[in-house]
Order: C-alpha cells, then sequence, then structure tokens
C-alpha cells in the first residue's frame, strides 16, 4: 500500500542550497520533481533554495529535520565534501532515496558504511 504508482510524483529535498544544489534542484523540478524542503545553515542559500522549490516548501537549518518530513520522498544532498558519507547514511536510515555527487566519501570505512546501510535499508 506504500508503493507509489507511476504517475504519481516524487518529492525531493534539497539539502545544501548553494550553486550546485540550486542547479541539480532546477533539473529535477525541470523533469517533474517536487521540492517541497531545503536545508542549508547559511540563511542566504537556504532564501535563494527556497525561491525555486516548490510553493510553500518548507525550510530548515537541521537536515535531520528534512529528513523526518514526511512529505520528502528523497533527498538531493550537495553539501560540503565531508558531510556526503553521513548524510546518504542518515538519509536511507529515515527511508529515503538519495542522490549524491562525488566525491562519495573520504575513506574506504566511510565507503563501507554507506554501503552497508544502504543494504540495510
Amino acid at each position: 500500500g506504500q508503493i507509489r504508482g507511476a504517475n504519481e510524483r516524487v518529492n525531493v529535498g534539497l539539502i545544501g542550497a548553494g550553486g550546485r544544489g540550486r542547479f541539480l534542484a532546477g533539473e529535477f523540478k525541470e523533469i517533474g520533481f517536487g521540492i517541497p524542503a531545503v536545508c542549508d545553515v547559511y540563511r542566504p542559500n537556504l532564501e535563494a533554495g527556497l525561491k525555486l522549490a516548490s510553493p510553500g516548501a518548507k525550510d530548515y537549518a537541521d537536515y535531520r529535520q528534512l529528513l523526518a518530513d514526511t512529505s520528502v520522498d528523497a533527498v538531493i544532498v550537495a553539501t560540503p565534501d565531508h558531510w556526503h558519507a553521513q548524510m546518504v547514511i542518515d538519509a536511507v536510515e529515515a527511508g529515503k532515496d538519495v542522490y549524491v555527487e562525488k566525491p562519495l566519501c573520504h575513506t574506504i570505512e566511510e565507503g563501507y558504511r554507506m554501503v552497508e546501510a544502504v543494504r540495510r535499508t
């Protein structure tokens, strides 16, 4: 009963609304994804991200609060590189699908933790 139908819109939360994050959110939005939530700790980036998000999008300073948002199906992780691994792990553990770009992680150990989290969830 929780499986989405082929015609339903997928909602993607943006974690990291700097230049690359806003570019990626724009690309996702252009092909039909909703952007109901934006997270950034830097207020000017957060406000810029909200301008391109879906109408009424929620704003967050803490990515963990965005991950708890039930209107979000998946996330774009476009943060500084050293946050990628932990945010991906936290996102999949929250039941979200994830889009993240390189570098995926900084150490082999982080890579193993990410793979294990994806397999576990």
